[in-house]
């Protein structure tokens, strides 16, 4: 627990220096966190008995965070990009027509759309891509009310949990904890947007931040299928009493794309 704090202490004032610099320092931040997490994925798909294409993916990987960091001059054309990697691999799926090359093509693609594409949305935010005005309050709008979601889950979670929300994922995880994540989001939610003075009525903060409170457990839930699927305890380990880097972003690997495509295309 005090390693946690610790690297609490230390990792959220760097964070939120590097949000606020912006490019280069937040670009080298997302690529760096881009690229540990795309290795800590491979390892685990070792463990699913899958041999991903691992220059491939690092490639593609490394092709969603500089898109994301242009695309607020040059225009969002990450469907693009997914599909123009989606199609060699189809191809070679095609051509070998083995299981486990089907296997090995499928988990070199879950890799970067996993990591890559949706740690990308960090930038997307940041830089204000499809014309997002206050980009940078959004992304911290996203962090903390994802940060409010796994917080009050954890407490309200360890205190009065009870009921077993997916015991064979994360026995850790209740019904309880999930109503608490909730209420922490919603909570900070309504306080956020007025601080940051972003253009959200109360009914939109409210139902904003329940929607987030709902997605993050779920990406919480993606990691822990996939770590049980391969057998280990944590993606890696490279955080002291956190894990590896997955495990810490896997609630804003669901968040941060639906703060960006509400925030983008709904509300502004």
């Amino acid at each position: 627990m005090k390693a946690r704090i610790l690297v609490a202490i230390v990792g959220i004032p760097a964070l939120l220096g590097a949000i606020w610099a912006g490019f280069p320092t937040f670009t080298i931040v997302v690529g760096v966190a881009a690229l540990i997490g795309i290795w800590e994925f491979h390892r685990m798909a070792k463990g699913w008995g899958a041999a991903p294409y691992w220059p491939y993916g690092i490639l593609w990987t490394v092709l969603f965070v500089v898109h994301a960091q242009l695309a607020a001059d040059h225009g969002n054309f990450s469907i693009f990009l997914i599909a123009g990697g989606l199609a060699p691999l189809l191809v070679v799926a095609l051509i070998r027509r083995s299981r486990a090359s089907f296997q090995n093509c499928l988990h070199t693609a879950l890799g970067p759309l996993y990591v890559g594409f949706l740690l990308s949305h960090a930038l997307l935010l940041r830089e204000g891509a499809a014309g997002l005005e206050d980009g940078r309050d959004w992304l911290l709008y996203a962090l903390f009310v994802t940060f409010a979601a796994d917080t009050g889950a954890f407490f309200i979670g360890k205190f009065l949990g009870r009921n077993k929300m997916a015991p064979e994922i994360s026995p850790g995880k209740t019904w309880e904890g999930f109503v608490g994540g909730l209420a922490g989001a919603a909570g900070v939610s309504v306080g956020l947007t007025a601080l940051l003075g972003l253009p959200c009525s109360l009914p939109c903060q409210i139902v904003f931040g329940l929607l987030l409170g709902t997605v993050a457990p779920l990406g919480d839930l993606a990691q822990s299928y996939m770590k049980r699927r391969a057998g280990v305890k944590d993606s890696g380990v490279l955080l002291p009493g956190h894990g590896g880097i997955l495990d810490r972003m896997d609630s804003l690997l669901a968040t941060l794309p639906v703060t960006f495509y509400v925030a983008a295309y709904i509300i502004v």
